[in-house]
């Protein structure tokens, strides 16, 4: 218990009590991210305003972007889409990017795919990016997390395998990105503006 034991420990143990309190007040984990510029402007370069682009793990830029996605993080992964939607009224675009991780969940080791998603703004004449982004772990928007039939008696690192071999990877317009994407974009979008703007 916190209020027992040697006195000398009293401030180690009101630490963690505090530590406890402000990880349950805090519903939705944060990570602002910055220094990636170069990474981030290079990604935008090859996505495009208004596109989306889903990209295979293996071609996914990981080392400049590891501080949000080591490779241990998209090791669990079976794609990372990416989409840029533009915002005319403030001059800016929105790039999201939303790496499909397989999660088990329950007693019967359900598979789910799960989004915790990045985004950052950039300025849409020179597609440069904003100094700082979100990565944002266990948020609430519809899709987020979503059921993946078949392989309840596989393991992750099976299910992953399985499922990278069918993914179609490429790019497209924005209006034709997976409904969790768009959901994913929006819900950023306005953590973004309430955040930092």
């Amino acid at each position: 218990m916190l209020t027992h034991g040697p006195r000398r420990n009293a401030g180690a143990r009101y630490e963690i009590a505090d530590h406890l309190i402000a990880l349950i007040e805090k519903p939705m984990p944060l990570k602002f991210i910055t220094g990636h510029e170069e990474a981030l402007t290079n990604l935008f370069e090859n996505v495009q305003a208004n596109s989306v682009v889903c990209y295979d793990v293996s071609n996914f830029p990981v080392s400049s972007l590891s501080a949000f996605y080591p490779p241990s993080y998209l090791a669990k992964c079976i794609s990372v889409t990416v989409a840029v939607s533009g915002d005319n009224t403030n001059q800016r675009d929105w790039m999201v990017i939303c790496p499909f991780r397989i999660d088990q969940t329950g007693r019967q080791r359900d598979k789910v795919y799960d989004i915790d998603p990045f985004v950052v703004t950039l300025d849409q004449n020179s597609g440069t990016p904003s100094l700082t982004g979100i990565v944002a772990y266990h948020q609430d928007f519809d899709q987020r997390t979503s059921p993946v039939s078949g392989f309840q008696h596989v393991s992750r690192e099976a299910t992953v395998a399985a499922l990278r071999l069918q993914m179609v990877t490429g790019a497209a317009p924005i209006a034709t990105a997976p409904a969790p994407v768009l959901n994913a974009l929006q819900h950023m979008a306005k953590m973004f503006i309430a955040e930092l703007a």
